[in-house]
């Protein structure tokens, strides 16, 4: 029997909840085809629906569930890569590099750049390793090397909170009011991950003066990554708004985790290994944003309670693990994890 247009675009829109925040763009083009096709009576209310529906929510009975893309404010830096020679590594000849970037962090608020609430963080890597990273020093940085032989590298910046932080400078009148007002932003920043587009060089391009891939000073927007994203889940029943006092994270009404939809998670009760988006295509957003994850990284080895060592690919392979074998800090959850992207 052949479908009404009617139908075709609530499949589109309301049956596949994940398209809408993620491939906005595809779903408007494909879905203002059949609007085009459609009643003048219908026109108006899918129009609507189009504009004012971007939080893709819907309803499972009478719960609502949603997915938001965890949006992050751009960040402009000068991105510079430079090759530093060679190094010999257990008599392999390796190629080293610096990666060295400029950023306005916290200089509308006057924070000095080796003293800042936060910071960059970093982590490179090639297809099959990682080759470089910078997590957080007693002293702030904003440069790291990497050495690999690798053709490519991806880059993958996050937003992190500065544990050495000094606030006592900035205290001015009311120790107690900075102290707390920095907890809270440093609450909001280790609960919500924060995480930039990555960046791929290619590290063929070298020129004579030693830039690769013409990254010397080169102006670079950090814009927010798609594919980390807010579950949201207001149970049956659940008065909304909430009239009971919120924390001083700042969370939103129904927020229950923030997941990475193009990472390997953990189930931690089930010990299955699916990409976050198969997870929510499977149990759909309310189970989903009830499940306590893991990331397995590729490019790690995790050690077993025998002692055992097993590649985080080999983990992956297997697709369900006992997780009584290992030690409950051996996997890392979203906000303490390395980002990494399968495509």
């Amino acid at each position: 029997m052949k479908k009404s247009l009617l139908w075709t675009f609530y499949e589109e829109l309301v049956l596949n909840p994940i398209l809408t925040p993620l491939f906005g763009c595809q779903v408007f083009l494909k879905s203002s085809r059949l609007i085009f096709k459609m009643k003048a009576q219908l026109k108006f209310f899918l129009i609507l629906f189009l504009v004012f529906g971007s939080k893709a929510v819907y309803t499972q009975g009478n719960e609502n569930s949603w997915i938001q893309v965890h949006t992050i404010d751009t960040n402009k830096i000068e991105l510079s890569v430079i090759y530093e020679g060679t190094l010999n590594i257990n008599g392999e000849m390796v190629k080293s590099y610096s990666l060295v970037w400029d950023d306005t962090l916290g200089q509308s608020k006057n924070y000095p750049k080796y003293n800042r609430p936060f910071e960059l963080k970093v982590v490179v890597r090639s297809q099959d390793s990682i080759v470089g990273k910078y997590t957080g020093l007693s002293s702030q940085m904003t440069h790291c090397t990497f050495i690999t032989n690798a053709d490519f590298v991806t880059i993958y910046f996050w937003l992190a909170p500065n544990f050495f932080f000094d606030w006592h400078p900035y205290s001015k009148d009311s120790i107690i009011g900075f102290r707390n007002s920095y907890y809270d932003y440093w609450n909001k920043i280790n609960f919500n991950r924060k995480e930039y587009l990555p960046i791929r060089i290619n590290m063929q391009k070298i020129e004579s003066n030693n830039i690769v891939d013409g990254y010397n000073k080169k102006a670079t927007l950090l814009e927010t990554n798609s594919n980390i994203v807010r579950l949201y889940h207001i149970a049956n029943g659940a008065l909304n708004p909430d009239p009971m006092p919120k924390s001083n994270m700042g969370l939103s009404a129904g927020l229950k985790q923030v997941i990475a939809l193009d990472r390997y998670l953990l189930n931690t009760a089930t010990g299955r290994i699916k990409l976050g988006e198969k997870w929510i295509r499977k149990y759909g957003i309310a189970k989903t944003s009830e499940m306590d994850f893991r990331v397995i990284d590729p490019h790690l080895i995790y050690t077993t309670k025998s002692g055992k060592h097993i590649s985080g690919k080999e983990l992956i392979r297997k697709k369900k693990i006992d997780t009584a074998c290992f030690e409950s800090c051996e996997f890392e959850t979203l906000q303490w994890s390395l980002p990494y992207s399968i495509n």
